[in-house]
């Protein structure tokens, strides 16, 4: 789990997400359980009423200030001034170096693993691709 250090609900510059050539992939959890707490997982889940919430203070999904080549290439933009749906917002996380740092969508509070995923999903239709080593006019 990364450590939050700073808060947005609007994005001051850019940041971006590693996905798949046609779709930024803000819908891609790992959550705990099922994963294993020594395996990597973004949320810790746990049942309310027969129904999965998603632990507000466990994490999220992540998101760089820079693009690294070496996860891949195809990388998705949610560009600066992007405003969080309702419900959500982005940490600065602590570990950051030289100017390239971690950040996390995380719930704002206790709310069902849908819900959670139907609002990241909301954030796909304000990424861009910007793929390293691909003209603009070959994506999508």
């Amino acid at each position: 789990m990364h450590t939050p250090i700073q808060f947005y609900v609007t994005l001051p510059f850019d940041l971006f997400r590693l996905g798949r050539k046609t779709k930024a992939k803000f819908d891609y959890i790992r959550t705990t359980p099922p994963r294993e707490e020594e395996q990597t997982w973004d949320v810790r889940v746990y049942k309310k009423n027969d129904i999965d919430f998603v632990d507000s203070k466990s994490g999220g999904l992540s998101l760089f200030n820079y693009r690294n080549p070496k996860f891949g290439t195809l990388w998705w933009k949610l560009p600066a001034k992007s405003k969080m749906p309702q419900g959500l917002h982005v940490s600065l996380d602590d570990g950051g170096s030289l100017g390239k740092n971690h950040f996390t969508i995380r719930p704002l509070y206790d709310m069902p693993v849908t819900l959670y995923l139907d609002k990241l999903n909301q954030l796909d239709s304000m990424a861009i691709p910007c793929f390293i080593g691909i003209p603009n006019k070959d994506v999508g």
